[in-house]
C-alpha cells in the first residue's frame, strides 16, 4: 500500500513461496493490529500468571483454617439446691432477659466509640440465655426464695423481675488495663400490674484484666462481672413481701 494507508486484511500476513498451502498457514507478525508477537507474549503471561496461581492452591488448602474456641457462661453451682430452708415464701418470676443490640459476640468497645467482635473466640450459646440461667441460678442459690420461675413456665410469681443487659464487654481505656465490664438494668414489677415497675436499680461491674489479653482473660473477666451483679441483684431482692 502506499504510504501513510493503512493495510489491507491480505497485508497482515507475510507470506513465503511455497508456504501458503493449508497444511502450513503464513505465520502471524507485529502489526498495528495488536496481532502476533505482542499478544502471544500477553497470552505467555496470563498463562504464565495462572500456573503460579495453580502452583500456590495446594499450599493454600493445606493450610487449615484456625477453629473457633467457644466459650460457655455457666454457674459453678449449676445443678445443686440450697440445703437451707428459703428465709420467704415469696415466689419470684423472672421476665425474658434482653440484650443491647451490639451484643452479638464477645464485644471489645474501644476508646473512640467503636465496637468489635472477636473472630475465633464466640459464645457457645445464645448470650441472652446463657446470662438468664446464671442470674437465675444465683438467685436460687441465695436461699431468699422457694422457687424462681422461668419465663417458660406457665405460673406467675408474686413478683416479677425484668431484666436488660446494657453493656457486656471489654472496656478499652486511655491507660491499661482493659475492663471486663457488665451493667444490667432490672425492673420490679407485682403479679397484678405487670406494666408498671415499682422499683428500677442499675447495676454495674469493672474488673480489670491480666495484661496478657486473650480470650480466656476476657471471658474469665466478663463471667467474674456477671457474677458480681448476680450477687448484688440477689441481695437487693431479700426481704421483698409477698403478694396476696
Amino acid at each position: 500500500p502506499d504510504a501513510g494507508e493503512a493495510p489491507h486484511r491480505s497485508d497482515l500476513w507475510k507470506h513465503t513461496p511455497g508456504a501458503d498451502s493449508p497444511r502450513n498457514p503464513p505465520p502471524m507478525i507485529l502489526l498495528r493490529s495488536g496481532i502476533g508477537t505482542e499478544a502471544r507474549a500477553r497470552r505467555w503471561s496470563r498463562t504464565g500468571l495462572l500456573l503460579v496461581l495453580l502452583a500456590c492452591l495446594p499450599s493454600c488448602q493445606s493450610t487449615p483454617p484456625q477453629p473457633e474456641v467457644r466459650h460457655l457462661l455457666r454457674h459453678p453451682t449449676l445443678g445443686s439446691r440450697p440445703t437451707a430452708a428459703p428465709r420467704t415464701s415469696v415466689l419470684l418470676s423472672l421476665d425474658r432477659l434482653r440484650i443491647a443490640s451490639h451484643l452479638r459476640g464477645i464485644t471489645w468497645e474501644r476508646m473512640n466509640g467503636t465496637v468489635d467482635s472477636l473472630i475465633y473466640e464466640v459464645w457457645a450459646a445464645p448470650l441472652d440465655q446463657m446470662m438468664a440461667q446464671w442470674i437465675r441460678e444465683e438467685l436460687i442459690q441465695s436461699g431468699t426464695f422457694p422457687s424462681v420461675l422461668s419465663p417458660e413456665d406457665s405460673a406467675t410469681g408474686d413478683w416479677v423481675l425484668g431484666l436488660h443487659a446494657l453493656r457486656f464487654e471489654i472496656e478499652e481505656l486511655p491507660a491499661p488495663p482493659l475492663h471486663a465490664v457488665f451493667v444490667l438494668e432490672a425492673d420490679l414489677r407485682t403479679r397484678a400490674d405487670q406494666r408498671s415497675a415499682i422499683w428500677t436499680r442499675t447495676f454495674t461491674a469493672r474488673i480489670p484484666l491480666a495484661a496478657s489479653s486473650s480470650g480466656e482473660v476476657f471471658v474469665g473477666g466478663l463471667r467474674a462481672a456477671l457474677g458480681q451483679v448476680a450477687r448484688e441483684l440477689a441481695s437487693a431482692l431479700e426481704g421483698l413481701p409477698p403478694q396476696s
